[in-house]
C-alpha cells in the first residue's frame, strides 16, 4: 500500500464514528473467554485403562463377528466329524485361524485407511502409543481365540495342546506378517482383501500338501518360531514408521 492509498483508506475510516470503549470491560471479556476455553481441559493424565476402553469402542463389529464365526465353525466341524484324522484336525485350526486373522491388520491400520493419522498424531499420547494400544487389543483377542480353540480341540481329541497351538499360530503369523509387509511396502488400504487372499492361499496349499503326521509334528515348532520372528520384525517396522510419522506431523 503506497502513501496515497493509505491516505484514502484513512479518510474512509474517519467517516465512521467509533464510540469510546471501556478497557476494563475489554479485559473482562478476554478473561471470561480464557476461563471458558480452559474449562474443558483436563489437567489429569488419561489412564491406560481409559485409553484401552476408548479404543475398544472403535474396533469394528466385523472383527468380533469373525471371532464368533471362527469359534462356531470349530464346534460345528468337531460335532460333525465322523472320521477323525490329525490332518482334518489341523485343517480345522487353519480354517478358524484364517478367519480370525482376516480383520487383524485392517483394524490396526484403520486410521491410515480413513486418513486419520494426523488427528491421532496430534493427540496427547501420540499416534505410536495409540497404535500400540490397538495392537494390544487386537493381538490379545486373537490369541485368546487361538489358544481357546487349541485347548478345546486338545481336550476333545486328546492331543497335545502345545502342538495344536503352534499349528494355530502358523497361519496367524503368516497372514498378519505378510499383510503388514504388503501394506507397509505398497501403502495400500486393502488390508482385509490381502488377508482374505492369503488365508485362502494357505488353505489351498495345505489341502494339496501331501505329508505325514510325523513330518508335520517335526516342523510345526520351528515354523512357528520363524514366522513369529517375521511378525515381530514387521511390527517393529510399523512402530518405527509410526514414530517417524508422528514426529513429521508435530514439526510440520
Amino acid at each position: 500500500m503506497n502513501r496515497n492509498e493509505y491516505k484514502d483508506f484513512k479518510n474512509i475510516l474517519n467517516k465512521y464514528d467509533i464510540k469510546n470503549y471501556s478497557h476494563d470491560a475489554m479485559d473482562e471479556v478476554i478473561k471470561k473467554s480464557e476461563l471458558k476455553l480452559y474449562s474443558n481441559y483436563s489437567e489429569k493424565d488419561i489412564s491406560i485403562w481409559h485409553l484401552i476402553f476408548s479404543q475398544l469402542k472403535y474396533v469394528s463389529l466385523y472383527f468380533w463377528f469373525a471371532q464368533i464365526i471362527a469359534v462356531s465353525l470349530v464346534g460345528l466341524f468337531t460335532m460333525q466329524m465322523t472320521n477323525y484324522s490329525y490332518r482334518n484336525l489341523i485343517y480345522i485350526i487353519f480354517t478358524a485361524v484364517s478367519i480370525i486373522s482376516v480383520y487383524g491388520v485392517p483394524e490396526i491400520i484403520k486410521s491410515s485407511i480413513f486418513k486419520m493419522n494426523e488427528i491421532e498424531a496430534s493427540c496427547k499420547r501420540g499416534f505410536s502409543f495409540i497404535l500400540q494400544i490397538r495392537i494390544l487389543i487386537i493381538g490379545i483377542s486373537d490369541l485368546i481365540s487361538i489358544f481357546g480353540i487349541s485347548l478345546y480341540l486338545s481336550n476333545y481329541f486328546k492331543q497335545s495342546f502345545l502342538l495344536l497351538a503352534a499349528n494355530g499360530l502358523l497361519p496367524f503369523n503368516i497372514i498378519n506378517s505378510l499383510s503388514l509387509l504388503i501394506t507397509n511396502k505398497f501403502k495400500t488400504s486393502y488390508g482385509s482383501y490381502i488377508s482374505i487372499a492369503l488365508g485362502i492361499f494357505l488353505l489351498a496349499l495345505y489341502n494339496t500338501w501331501d505329508f505325514h503326521d510325523i513330518e508335520l509334528n517335526g516342523i510345526s515348532y520351528p515354523l512357528c518360531i520363524l514366522t513369529s520372528i517375521l511378525l515381530f520384525v514387521q511390527l517393529y517396522i510399523l512402530f518405527k514408521n509410526s514414530n517417524e510419522m508422528g514426529a513429521h506431523t508435530i514439526w510440520n
